[in-house]
């Protein structure tokens, strides 16, 4: 198991121990700060069976695997801190976009682990409806076309649905 909890909220905030620290408080001024880890309230992810061949650079973007079993086209895959999004192969050569999501890319060991973004089924499906929406918008007027709300504007109104569960709601009058 990865640790990933699908049922997790965000968090929306930060909090500073002040006990533990070394610093009381925030420094004044732009960019004082810097926050790092990972974003995002999902993580989940499924390792391949497949390995990595060395990397030998960080502009190289081939990806030879072991085999290609697991690892497709359209998935995004992390091989050792750097993701990378999958845009198709041939063969057991994988044809990459390195360093996506704001991590580096990276020259990497041969025999790496690939481990496979897995993304909420909701998240997955109203991907693939709005596409397929829109693809089918481009050869018709918006006033005849099946979606959203405002023609041509914004999520469709059935992906919303699938969303809802993963928007931070507002509470309280006013807001």
């Amino acid at each position: 198991s990865d640790g990933a909890n699908p049922a997790s909220r965000p968090y929306t905030r930060l909090s500073v121990d002040v006990e533990s620290g070394s610093k009381g408080e925030f420094p004044r001024g732009v960019e004082t700060v810097q926050v790092t880890g990972q974003w995002g309230w999902w993580l989940h992810l499924t390792r391949a069976s497949e390995t990595a061949n060395a990397v030998a650079d960080a502009i190289t973007l081939t990806v030879t695997v072991s085999s290609r079993v697991d690892v497709r086209a359209g998935h995004t895959v992390l091989i050792d801190s750097e993701q990378m999004y999958v845009q198709s192969y041939s063969g057991n050569t994988l044809t990459v976009v390195r360093g996506v999501n704001g991590t580096t890319a990276a020259s990497h060991a041969g025999s790496a682990t690939i481990d496979i973004y897995e993304y909420p089924g909701p998240i997955t499906e109203g991907t693939i409806i709005q596409t397929a929406r829109f693809w089918r918008r481009k050869d018709s007027a918006f006033s005849v076309a099946v979606g959203p709300s405002t023609p041509g504007m914004g999520l469709d109104d059935d992906v919303r649905l699938l969303l809802g569960q993963f928007r931070r709601r507002a509470i309280g009058v006013g807001i």
